[in-house]
């Protein structure tokens, strides 16, 4: 793998781990052009997932910090029976949200590992799926001039402030959303805030929980792998993987400012289009 695929495939995977347009779809399609994947080499692939994981953690760095705060603390402070403060109470409910929301994902991936490994090597199947996306975020315009706008504020929680998660079977649902997205072309952030926002949750907040639920998903996925990456050796030159972790970190970051903005002013069915054209674009190039 030399730079130039470095960079492309860095900015493939950070543009689209968070843009409603699939990653995974993408980078099937991309191997495809470059005769090249992030998994062609396990090191290389975990590394801009890392990147992608590093740049969610940045944008919301002040949620995170709470987060990983109140998984310590709140657990202590009941074990003394202390008194937990309405903020850190909210962030609890939060991080329980995240968890019942991860939930599918590890099931499924566990049940079905062999079967999703080999559907990411059909860019046929990728190019379908990705007019399934389009189709979930069209969605968001059908069911908007239907139903009205979304309504962008949600009952306050018990402090009186917006409750920073959806409750438990919103969650659940939401998490079963991302599940569907293992399957290459189904775009992660499309399907879970599409739900969110179908469920009439507030759609800044619930791209907000999107992205925080993405987070133990590529975690997770990515520390299984780390045993198999030692042993394996396989390691490419350093500045292969600065310049796909650059690039990856970037772009994702970018994503995400770009996602919370088009969620806020209720474009984000938009990006559907995109998904049709990569469609095509991927059926053409298989055919």
């Amino acid at each position: 793998m030399d730079l130039f695929q470095a960079g492309a495939l860095g900015f493939i995977q950070g543009a689209t781990e968070f843009l409603p347009v699939s990653s995974s779809g993408h980078l099937v399609l991309m191997g495809q052009l470059l005769g090249v994947t992030p998994e062609s080499n396990l090191t290389f692939g975990i590394f801009l997932h890392l990147a992608t994981a590093l740049a969610v953690i940045i944008y919301f760095w002040k949620r995170f910090g709470g987060l990983v705060r109140v998984f310590f603390a709140n657990p202590l402070r009941k074990l003394r029976r202390t008194e937990i403060p309405d903020n850190d109470r909210r962030l609890g409910r939060l991080l329980i949200g995240i968890i019942i929301g991860t939930l599918p994902a590890v099931a499924i991936g566990l049940l079905l590992k062999d079967k999703i490994d080999a559907a990411f090597q059909s860019p046929e199947l990728a190019s379908w799926m990705l007019f399934v996306t389009a189709a979930i975020l069209f969605s968001l315009k059908l069911f908007r001039r239907k139903g009205g706008a979304t309504d962008t504020s949600p009952p306050p929680d018990g402090a009186g402030e917006k409750s920073p998660a959806p409750v438990w079977w919103k969650a659940l649902l939401i998490g079963l959303a991302q599940a569907l997205a293992i399957l290459p072309g189904i775009s992660r952030s499309g399907s879970t805030i599409a739900a969110g926002i179908h469920l009439k949750e507030d759609q800044k907040q619930v791209a907000e929980f999107s992205f925080l639920l993405s987070l133990p998903a590529i975690l997770g996925a990515n520390l299984l792998e780390i045993g198999d990456v030692i042993s394996s050796g396989d390691w490419l030159p350093w500045p292969v993987y600065l310049v796909g972790g650059l690039v990856a970190f970037g772009t994702a970051f970018a994503a995400i400012k770009i996602v919370m903005k088009t969620v806020s002013t209720g474009r984000f069915w938009l990006f559907g289009f995109w998904c049709i054209i990569a469609g095509v674009a991927g059926l053409m190039l298989v055919s």
